[in-house]
């Protein structure tokens, strides 16, 4: 008699264990349901872009500007070669010898953050 009434107890704490976690999914789905139909997504895929003052003259002329100065995008395609060639030798000079991943240069960053790692432990 005894052992039936713990099965009957520990049944019904299974079930309400089930009920509780089905329960907190659903919530939990109808909660990004929610979001992704009222979520501005559009809006936060942008760039921030940074406040910009402009001062000016009494006739309204521009006389002095403080921010970033944003303008429209630049296609690359349009860029003559003396352009693109600059800024590719200062973000990456073997960029043209290896495939997007530079296997030397994740070498040394390894290296160093384990060298910084080492290091701090020492500390």
């Amino acid at each position: 008699m005894r052992r039936r009434r713990q099965r009957r107890a520990s049944g019904k704490r299974w079930r309400w264990g089930v009920r509780i976690v089905a329960a907190g999914l659903a919530v939990l789905f109808l909660l990004i349901l929610y979001l992704a139909f009222t979520a501005p997504l559009s809006k936060s895929l942008e760039p921030v872009v940074p406040p910009q003052i402009t001062l000016l003259a009494a006739d309204g002329t521009p006389i002095a500007r403080s921010g970033a100065n944003v303008d429209d995008p630049v296609e690359v395609a349009k860029l003559p070669a003396h352009v693109i060639q600059p800024f590719l030798a200062i973000e990456d000079r073997r960029f043209y010898s290896h495939w997007r991943v530079d296997p030397r240069l994740l070498n040394t960053l390894c290296d160093t953050a384990l060298l910084c790692a080492f290091a701090e432990d020492r500390d």
